[in-house]
């Protein structure tokens, strides 16, 4: 380390050892590592479900060479595309705060946090502020301390028996700063009580551990939320109590109504009471969220017709089972009730599913949900047809928000019976059906004219895809015995069809049927050549699937389970060209890698 270098903590990485090498001894397995750890959550070209990451240590021997080569900045503008998806922050990224999609942020928080760790300058200065542009919500924010936090302690670990607690040098704390002081005062202080603490941190620990106090930000209102964090609304009001700043009243009676809200106790009031009318009218002035609002006070159904009004779109969703067991949506009566009224009409407002940027998959393992008329804490309801119709009607909304790959596609649907087993990541939603609406998603987004569709088993069989999903997955036959799954590739070949990605779906898939796959794809691409085919593999029952070859790496995406998140990488790994279009793999593949 340099003379006089800041170090991260007293514990950072250690730099690798410098040597001398030629151009020629790029080691492009390396450059994969790190683009498939960026986009894909690891450094294979194989998505894990949420439940199943797992980190590979590699990765961070990786970022630290390209960082040692002086390609340090230019790696923080890649983790910036991949976590913008155009390396531009998306002033409405906020309307994702109740989305799955953090899980997203997972690996680009850690190779941030790995960036922040190094000892150069100039790729810390640019991490720092990166992280501001990740970090949209508290929730990123924790994610980030929590990945942080724990590479130090390894490191401390390794170099002590009894390490310390690490602390922040001034540049981390100053960022942690620019993050609480980037937001509007009324803003700040939502943020700061939906999220109050994720992954072990709150707003409190952190606050204390960079610093920062109430007379330390450029803004009263700011100072008002910052006192109430550290030491709680009275002591914020007593501090602020003659300031006439309409920002501090502002957040006051804002702070004031949650608090109100958070201490109410349901149980002594009677329907009717002033003080159930007082909490329903702070809940609908300030438009609080139903994290605002205390566990056992959401039992009551008042509440929720409350909460209704000003529900974003992706929390209504989610809570449509809730709803209708207290009996706000019970199917029956002649007339719709007020509350089937607004659910219904809600989930028909295109404009407001498209800008909340709700995935069809989240809503088909909601409608899922719905239609089993029953959760895992045996709570039961009956299944209103109405919001269920609207339920579908959302679902052929929300693809809208994809964009075509512009990609010929041959998407092949295995149907033995083993189909009918539930979803890895969705256990309320079966293979057949998730399988049925992947690909409807893929006719609907792509076009008739570019996607061809089949089951298959020992043969295969064109599907119409015209129809809707309940009514296709319906006419699936049971397939018992092995599966052919080489048969979608003798379809290519027979039909004359110019196919540039398969989509196999299928039940579990082991190793030897991926090798099947892989031997198929050749054959095809033998006939194809000087074209890239790409090949992805989604296992809907299967929890990990072992490391692909490196050779061909690039063309080949093997999907453990399916959510939201890896389904998005699917359609972006199909319309991705790495030589042409990706600035991010053009530079990686222009740096000198080697290894230690």
């Amino acid at each position: 380390m340099n003379p006089g270098q800041e170090r991260i903590d007293g514990s950072d990485f250690e730099e690798p050892m410098e040597v001398e090498v030629p151009v020629s001894a790029l080691r492009k397995r390396d450059v994969d590592k790190l683009w498939n750890f960026l986009m894909y959550g690891c450094p294979r070209t194989t998505v894990h479900i949420p439940q199943n990451r797992d980190l590979e240590d590699k990765v961070v021997d990786v970022i630290l060479r390209l960082i040692a080569l002086g390609a340090g900045e230019t790696v923080i503008d890649g983790i910036r595309k991949a976590a913008t998806g155009h390396g531009k922050r998306d002033d409405s990224d906020h309307t994702l705060d109740d989305s799955p999609a953090t899980c997203l942020k997972y690996p680009v928080l850690y190779a941030l946090a790995v960036c922040i760790k190094s000892n150069n300058p100039a790729t810390k200065k640019k991490a720092y502020d990166c992280l501001l542009e990740v970090c949209t919500i508290p929730s990123y924010l924790f994610l980030f301390l929590f990945l942080y936090y724990r590479m130090c302690l390894n490191e401390a670990a390794q170099i002590s028996e009894h390490p310390k607690k690490p602390s922040w040098p001034k540049s981390f704390r100053k960022t942690i700063k620019k993050w609480y002081t980037q937001f509007d005062p009324l803003k700040l202080a939502h943020l700061v009580t939906k999220y109050r603490s994720r992954y072990g941190w709150s707003h409190k620990k952190v606050l204390r551990l960079a610093h920062i106090g109430h007379d330390r930000v450029d803004s009263r209102g700011r100072g008002f939320v910052i006192k109430y964090i550290l030491s709680g609304l009275l002591e914020a009001k007593n501090t602020y109590d003659q300031d006439p700043d309409p920002k501090v009243t502002e957040v006051r009676e804002y702070l004031e109504a949650v608090e109100y809200v958070r201490r109410f106790d349901y149980r002594k009031e009677e329907d009717g009471s002033e003080g159930l009318k007082t909490l329903l009218e702070k809940i609908k002035i300030n438009e609080l969220a139903w994290e605002h609002v205390q566990t056992y006070v959401l039992k009551s159904p008042l509440i929720w017709r409350t909460l209704l009004v000003t529900m974003p779109p992706l929390a209504l969703i989610r809570n449509l089972s809730r709803l209708s067991y207290l009996g706000l949506l019970t199917p029956g009566s002649n007339e719709p009730t007020i509350e089937e009224r607004i659910v219904c009409e809600r989930l028909q407002k295109r404009d407001a599913l498209l800008a909340a940027k709700i995935h069809p998959m989240t809503i088909l393992i909601a409608i899922s949900r719905y239609t089993t008329g029953q959760n895992q804490r045996n709570k039961r309801w009956s299944i209103n047809e109405a919001v269920r119709r609207c339920l579908w009607a959302a679902f052929c909304t929300s693809y809208e928000m994809f964009h075509p790959t512009g990609k010929n596609l041959l998407v092949a649907l295995n149907i033995n019976t083993r189909m009918l087993c539930p979803v890895i990541a969705s256990p309320a939603l079966s293979s057949k059906m998730a399988a049925v609406a992947i690909a409807k998603i893929f006719h609907e987004v792509e076009g008739n004219q570019r996607v061809n569709c089949i089951k298959f088993d020992s043969s295969s069989e064109a599907v119409d895809m015209t129809r809707d999903v309940v009514t296709i997955t319906e006419t699936f036959p049971r397939v018992e015995g092995q599966t052919d799954f080489t048969v979608p590739f003798t379809y290519a070949r027979n039909g004359g069809l110019n196919v540039d990605a398969f989509v196999i779906l299928s039940d579990f898939v082991n190793d030897d049927q991926i090798g099947k796959l892989r031997r198929g794809l050749s054959d095809y691409c033998a006939q194809h050549v000087g074209r890239r085919i790409k090949l992805v593999i989604i296992g809907l029952t299967s929890t990990e699937l072992s490391e692909v070859d490196p050779e061909g790496e690039e063309n080949l995406l093997v999907v453990p389970g399916i959510d939201i998140n890896s389904l998005r990488k699917v359609t972006d790994f199909i319309a991705l060209e790495l030589d042409n279009e990706n600035a991010l793999y053009q530079m990686l593949q222009s740096l000198n890698i080697v290894t230690r």
